[in-house]
């Protein structure tokens, strides 16, 4: 069932990348590609995979080990018979097998601090990798967001280009008919080569922009992104709340903190852990082995199976006394490292504040500012409407009607940035 249902999820994976290139596609689409196929997604799921395995080894480590010897070989010369006690020159063939149960009680007295250790990382790595599906999902809309941004300023400088060239054209009709001096046509040309510039410039960036959201979706450089400007799923946005109800929530549901709190508890167990090396260690052991010899004049099997059997039962215990001062070092180490991620947990989260509480403050700022670039972009407009008019009747300068029209792009595109940013900032917020 489970390859049934990812080869479903890959024929649905395939499908998707082959409609990037017939149709268009939305900001869902591309945050699906991103979950699936990012790189550092992906490596984030397989470090995930690796803790789980090591958390079920911590669990199985609370089992006797069991170990197996056999040790076949022929001896020519003098050699010394064990199973019959004596001393044989001709060549002699000899096999020996054990097996062993070793079982260290000790362990069991300070397990519970490795496999809550082995837990916690297993835990902390599950938070990483929301966390990184998060960063991945709002560095896919930033970047989504201003390739909008870029091909919005692109209708703008074309709208713009067009207006111009048709100044340009009039221009050079004024002048042919003498109500404009020569000079005039080289200022309109002027300002027509400038907006031209403004575009490619404004297209060299379109291109950069594509190009790392397709690393970042890891698609290949040559795949084609026809983007959908899909204003639906940006009006699903909650309404903004208070400062202090975002930090609240942030505190709560955060990854990166959950990370870090997962983080203090491992190197907690840690420190723990690396205490016991101070206590002895006290294992039993069970060994069942068996022999056989070319020497005695028993079959192989009366020998292997009834005669040499030898059965141990026996403890061990080792106290430590002095191993160079390592325990202790390593004791001082785990101890620092979970002081230190304490401290980092408590100054993540006053930097959490400071970076919530700028992001809010710039999202209202932005929005308040928004309503005066309006009232801009509406005054710049008129104002080039009217030194265009102006302009062609003569009571104008061209100078005069290049600043104008300036003025009036430069607003333009000034007040598309922010209605983009405002949008990123928003996801930011809930990103927090």
């Amino acid at each position: 069932m489970k390859c049934q249902i990812s080869g479903l999820l890959l024929c649905f994976f395939l499908i998707s990348l082959q409609a990037i290139g017939q149709e268009k596609v939305n900001i869902e689409d591309l945050i699906a590609i991103a979950l699936d196929q990012n790189t550092e997604i992906t490596q984030n799921g397989k470090n995930l995979e690796l803790l789980e395995k090591r958390e079920t080894q911590s669990y199985l480590e609370l089992l006797p080990s069991a170990t197996v010897n056999i040790d076949g070989l022929q001896n020519t010369g003098l050699s010394f018979d064990q199973t019959a006690g004596e001393l044989r020159t001709e060549t002699g063939k000899f096999l020996y097998s054990s097996g062993t149960l070793n079982w260290d009680i000790s362990n069991l007295i300070f397990s519970n601090s490795r496999i809550k250790r082995a837990k916690n990382n297993k835990q902390q790595q599950q938070w990483n990798l929301e966390a990184t599906k998060n960063r991945v999902v709002l560095e896919v809309i930033r970047l989504y967001l201003e390739i909008l941004q870029n091909l919005n300023q692109k209708d703008i400088l074309e709208k713009s280009f067009d207006t111009q060239k048709l100044n340009l054209d009039r221009t050079s009709e004024m002048i042919r008919l003498g109500a404009l001096p020569g000079q005039d046509f080289y200022t309109q040309k002027a300002e027509l080569s400038r907006i031209k510039s403004l575009q490619v410039e404004n297209k060299a960036m379109g291109v950069n922009l594509k190009q790392l959201l397709l690393a970042l979706l890891n698609l290949s450089n040559d795949t084609t992104l026809d983007l959908e400007k899909d204003g639906a799923y940006f009006s699903t946005l909650k309404n903004e709340k208070e400062l202090g109800e975002r930090y609240e929530e942030a505190l709560q549901g955060k990854n990166e903190l959950k990370s870090l709190e997962a983080l203090v508890d491992g190197s907690k167990y840690q420190f723990k852990q690396d205490k016991s090396a101070y206590f002895p260690r006290l294992s039993l052991y069970y060994t069942y082995g068996t022999s056989y010899s070319s020497f005695q004049e028993s079959t192989f099997n009366q020998q292997f199976f009834d005669d040499n059997i030898i059965k141990t039962l026996g403890v061990t215990a080792v106290i430590p006394l002095f191993n160079g001062a390592s325990t202790r070092n390593n004791v001082f180490s785990s101890k620092v490292n979970y002081e230190n991620a304490v401290l980092d947990l408590k100054q993540y989260k006053r930097d959490m504040y400071v970076e919530l509480s700028n992001i809010y403050n710039t999202y209202e700022a932005r929005k308040e500012a928004k309503v005066f670039r309006e009232e801009q972009l509406d005054a710049n407009l008129k104002a080039f409407e009217l030194e265009q008019e102006r302009y062609f009747l003569g009571q104008g300068t061209t100078l005069d009607l290049a600043l104008a029209q300036r003025n009036y792009i430069e607003s333009s595109l000034v007040l598309s940035q922010l209605e983009y940013q405002i949008l990123y900032d928003r996801f930011q917020i809930l990103y927090y």
